[in-house]
């Protein structure tokens, strides 16, 4: 009981109707919790361990619970900590009870990879579906030699996969992604143009920029910059039109747009003079 709630406390009221206020501290721990089972010889009374158990303890009388081996991945994946490093944490974390080693986690991995099979064919056959889908692909370097790492996404459903080609037209997007339709934003990366011909291809955004800033940086060129001044207002004026419920921009300003661009180039390549 107080004579005055701090600053900022909120108003609540429980549940017999008396008003009360109320703050809150949120903390977490990492909890180690180990369970030991103990199995006592008896020939005669004694039950039969079931195959599961006998090949899951074969090996190794220490096991991890599937919840653990979750967090792990996720830790790994989700946060692109490397495996030695993740191990060491998780490893001080839990005072030494916990003896991770890298090469357990990989084997989790593969373990995981051959039990997600189904379901990531059931995610890339209803991303194949979508209205508009976005892929990328960046370099990356796996046992030392150069990959590429591919996602094909519909903003809220990512696919990923590997590939050692940029251009792998037999396992890479260019082959998932042969016969779709609808609308494909990738980087212009020419062969998505000739190896998806029935997609309607829109490049992305992003992309965009960087190669004007680019222009703007490293050659100093006016047109770049007039070009992203002018992409920034129509992603504004978009934004704007989304959050009024209208789903499609004036005529009038599109074809404005679309004539300053058409002068601009017009004077750049000398086909009219330009204005004093």
């Amino acid at each position: 009981m107080v004579k005055k709630a701090p600053t900022g406390a909120e108003k609540r009221i429980d549940e017999t109707g008396t008003v009360y206020y109320a703050v809150q501290e949120i903390d977490a721990h990492f909890s180690t919790v180990v369970t030991e089972t103990r199995y006592y010889i008896d020939p005669i009374k004694g039950k039969e361990v079931n195959e599961g158990l006998m090949k899951k303890y074969r090996i190794n009388s220490v096991s991890y619970s599937d919840h653990f081996k979750s967090m792990v991945l996720y830790l790994s994946g989700k946060g692109i900590i490397a495996l030695e490093r993740l191990c060491t944490m998780l490893n001080e974390m839990s005072e030494a009870k916990i003896s991770l080693k890298a090469g357990t986690v990989v084997s989790w991995y593969r373990e995981f990879g051959e039990k997600s099979t189904e379901s990531r064919k059931a995610l890339l056959q209803f991303l194949l579906t979508s209205t508009i889908l976005h892929v990328d692909e960046t370099g990356m370097r796996v046992n030392g030699k150069q990959f590429w790492a591919h996602t094909i996404t519909d903003g809220k459903n990512t696919y990923y996969l590997i590939t050692d080609k940029r251009a792998d037209k037999e396992e890479g997007p260019l082959a998932l992604l042969e016969g779709f339709q609808n609308i494909l934003i990738h980087d212009h990366f020419k062969p998505y143009y000739t190896s998806l011909p029935a997609a309607i291809h829109g490049e992305c955004y992003a992309h965009i920029l960087r190669y004007l800033k680019a222009g703007v940086d490293f050659n100093e060129n006016i047109a770049c910059g007039k070009m992203i001044a002018l992409l920034n207002d129509s992603l504004k004026e978009k934004k704007k039109l989304i959050e009024e419920s209208k789903d499609e921009m004036l005529e009038e300003r599109a074809e404005g747009d679309q004539r300053e661009l058409s002068e601009d180039h017009r004077r750049r390549t000398g086909e009219v003079p330009e204005k004093s």
